[in-house]
């Protein structure tokens, strides 16, 4: 009783000071936010303990788990390669604990189950309940942890997952120290990411040039691919053609527009060239104050299950990014995209794609220009084409991953009973 007291009475001094220095409305808006927080944690509380009991349910049905952690959220109608490799390994049986990044609490809007075997969680959350988290999965046989980005929280995660017996993957899906140096990945840090690298089982990379960046750590190469159910492509809804002349060429791109690697110099040029060539630009991450030519017409974002619509009026697809060790360490998933949806591909900056079929990659300006010119009257083989897309469904890419882990898990066996026999 007399500490109860005691802690009134150290309260109504704060509250009498806090009123004093910064006015009463400072001190209702703090008590509106410690009351607002509270309630939070309480809501997040119970939205834990609904977690807990469903989850052991699933896990204990399904026997074999996976963690991603994820820098974006889950959208089940992205070309997003953690959102795929989900669904994917959902559909192989597994229950999926996704977990997402966010940039403060406002953010975290998505918490629940998807469906019977994905769950969302806010990182945030994830870290405070870690212990709690992995705990619940310490009787499923088969547990795997895969980063997509090494954030601060690695660390953590990375040392206590080990303790309940996960298998840690990073998927090196960008050169984030390249996304550092240009200022568009403040949060990096190269010593977080030797770290994951030296305690993950297993690392998969998305390109050859960043296989070769990590050649130490023995990655292997997990291409980006692409889901036909994204995609339309019988829609009947027309897509307006209005101003376009007669002969004109269409050429087209969506996708993140961010200054880190598109080029916009290079199309407002050929833009200016080629007034009677019309570009169609889709995506978010246009640079303000950004002026562009009459032919250039910036669309803005398009949800993805629309793009088609677009698409298909197009002569020519374009990734007109920008010549540095970020293009070129990446594996645009929109290529893909384009391929499937029929339409040839200019490249400009990732010369590794020349591999694929109907991709051209162009060094100069004027190769970039004749390589659209070209690509207008080509005639693309459908066999030819169809055994590429094929080997590239997402469905292919998580078959080869659990390939890999299956492979190591066997491999991390062999070396513990290798271990206990010669004790």
């Amino acid at each position: 009783m007399r500490n109860f007291i005691i802690s009134l009475k150290r309260k109504y001094i704060i509250s009498l000071k806090i009123i004093k220095e910064e006015g009463i409305k400072t001190f209702f808006k703090k008590i509106f936010m410690k009351i607002f927080n509270k309630l939070i944690t309480f809501t997040n509380n119970l939205k834990f303990k609904e977690f807990a009991k469903k989850t052991i349910e699933i896990a204990k049905e399904k026997d074999k788990i996976i963690i991603i952690i994820s820098g974006v959220k889950f959208n089940s109608y992205s070309g997003n390669r953690n959102t795929n490799i989900a669904l994917n390994f959902y559909k192989r049986g597994y229950f999926i604990l996704f977990v997402y990044f966010t940039w403060n609490k406002k953010e975290e809007t998505e918490i629940g189950f998807v469906n019977k075997g994905i769950y969302l969680l806010p990182l945030r959350i994830f870290m405070e309940n870690i212990y709690k988290v992995l705990e619940l999965f310490y009787f499923v046989s088969k547990k795997i942890i895969i980063f997509e980005f090494p954030c601060k929280e690695s660390i953590d995660i990375i040392s206590i997952s080990k303790i309940y017996d996960f298998l840690v993957i990073y998927d090196i899906k960008d050169d984030w120290e390249e996304f550092y140096k240009l200022k568009e990945a403040n949060w990096y840090s190269k010593n977080i990411e030797i770290f994951v690298c030296k305690n993950s089982d297993l690392l998969i990379s998305v390109s050859i040039g960043l296989k070769n960046k990590f050649n130490d750590y023995k990655p292997f190469i997990v291409p980006n691919g692409y889901d036909p159910s994204n995609f339309n492509i019988e829609t009947k809804i027309e897509i307006s053609r209005e101003n376009l002349k007669k002969g004109d060429i269409i050429i087209g791109y969506f996708g993140h527009l961010t200054s880190a690697w598109f080029n916009w110099d290079l199309i407002i040029e050929i833009a200016e060239k080629y007034p009677n060539w019309f570009f169609e630009i889709i995506g978010y991450g246009m640079p303000d104050g950004l002026k562009l030519p009459k032919n250039i017409n910036y669309i803005g974002k398009v949800k993805r299950e629309f793009l088609y619509y677009h698409v298909k009026k197009w002569d020519v697809s374009i990734v007109p990014f920008k010549k540095s060790l970020l293009s070129e360490h990446s594996d645009p998933l929109k290529v893909y995209e384009y391929l499937y949806m029929k339409k040839p591909v200019i490249v400009y900056g990732i010369n590794h794609l020349k591999n694929y079929p109907y991709v051209f990659v162009a060094n100069t300006i004027d190769e970039f220009i004749e390589l659209i010119k070209y690509s207008k009257e080509i005639n693309i083989d459908d066999d030819k084409l169809y055994k590429f897309l094929n080997n590239s469904l997402w469905n292919k890419r998580a078959e080869k991953i659990e390939f890999l882990i299956n492979h190591i898990s066997t491999q991390k066996n062999i070396f513990i009973i290798t271990n206990w026999r010669f004790r």
